[in-house]
């Protein structure tokens, strides 16, 4: 059972394996038919329907995946299976020596990256890959294929086939890089922001503040702090329910995204939020928050044909030479407190 807003880091792991398959769908797409144009070219005819099909089936799968992204088939890992058959059925149609075998090894990477199979359906995998690669070295050089090819045109096949295999493994470790690294970005992300309104969260705008204030102490530079929270929120959860209190505080999550792009705004914990005004002086810091405080209060938010009514008490006080940011905050929050006793809605200095 996982907690409402929380993110369940296997499922979107598997979402990214399936994600990378379908980035990838096109590429073995264009593989199957070039191959199969080359079966007619030597008129191997099974062959040709073969790549032919299993070009239909990538398509088929391509279509499917970007008209349900959110609901990618689980089973696409399992066409792993399909490709060996198709490549062991080409080996035996024209022999080993053209070199056919050699796209398995682009596999191995999604092999290991599919979090989906464990490890011993990983080695299973490999192993299979190996004793393919052992058939073809011993068993296939015994075997009459049914085409056979004359020694120019195998030798010729061999070398585009390692030439093939090279760049699509390099392909498809170039793409798993790219998924990961994707991953690895957004769960940077999600460590940094709030889920819910998308700003920073707490850690995260206590770092920017620590960094900030250092840097605004050594330059003898101006940091002015807002923190703010939303007026009688308890009575819209209340009244409304707590998933239009969720939308409250989206609503005012993106009226404070239109700060400056070097102020930085978190929410800080409930329905309280707080701003970071680097290079700001109080006088400057209390027009930004009465920019955001009006913003707020001429904020639609409509739940069943009802306007809903936000507004917002900030609380401002710029840290002051030698002072630590925390002692700033401090006023700043008696400021908050100080304006709700005086009615709410309103922008209070400390002090």
């Amino acid at each position: 059972m996982s907690l409402p807003g929380a993110v369940d880091l296997g499922t979107d792991a598997e979402n990214d394996l399936h994600r990378f398959f379908l980035k990838f769908r096109p590429t073995e797409i264009v593989v199957d038919i070039t191959l199969g144009l080359v079966f007619v070219a030597l008129r191997v005819w099974p062959l040709v329907v073969l790549f032919m099909v299993v070009a239909g089936i990538h398509f088929c799968m391509m279509l499917w995946g970007n008209a349900h992204p959110d609901k990618l088939a689980p089973s696409t890992p399992w066409m792993w299976f399909v490709i060996l058959a198709q490549l062991l059925f080409t080996v035996a149609m024209v022999g080993a020596g053209a070199g056919f075998q050699f796209y398995m090894i682009a596999s191995l990477p999604v092999v290991f990256c599919n979090m989906r199979w464990p490890l011993s359906v990983k080695i299973l995998q490999t192993t299979l890959i190996a004793l393919f690669y052992i058939a073809c070295d011993v068993v296939f050089p015994l075997w009459n294929p049914v085409y056979p090819l004359d020694p120019h045109t195998t030798s010729m096949l061999h070398e585009l086939n390692v030439i093939g295999t090279c760049a699509i493994t390099a392909l498809v470790s170039y793409t798993v890089y790219l998924t990961i690294k994707q991953a690895e970005q957004r769960l940077r992300r999600l460590a940094n922001t709030d889920v819910l309104t998308g700003l920073l969260n707490r850690r995260r705008i206590t770092e920017s503040i620590d960094k900030e204030h250092a840097r605004c102490m050594r330059g003898f530079r101006p940091l002015s702090l807002i923190i703010c929270d939303i007026d009688y929120f308890k009575k819209i959860n209340d009244r409304y329910g707590h998933d239009v209190g969720d939308q409250v505080l989206k609503s005012v999550g993106k009226i404070f995204n239109t700060l400056r792009g070097y102020d930085s705004v978190a929410r800080w914990g409930g329905e309280e939020f707080i701003v970071m005004l680097p290079d700001t002086d109080h006088v400057v810091a209390m027009k930004v928050a009465e920019r955001l405080r009006i913003g707020v209060e001429e904020s639609i938010i409509i739940v069943d044909n009802a306007q809903i009514p936000v507004t917002m008490t900030f609380g401002v006080a710029q840290v002051e030479k030698d002072e630590p940011w925390q002692s700033a905050l401090a006023r700043a929050d008696k400021a908050l407190y100080r304006g709700k006793e005086c009615g709410r809605n309103r922008v209070m200095p400390y002090p």
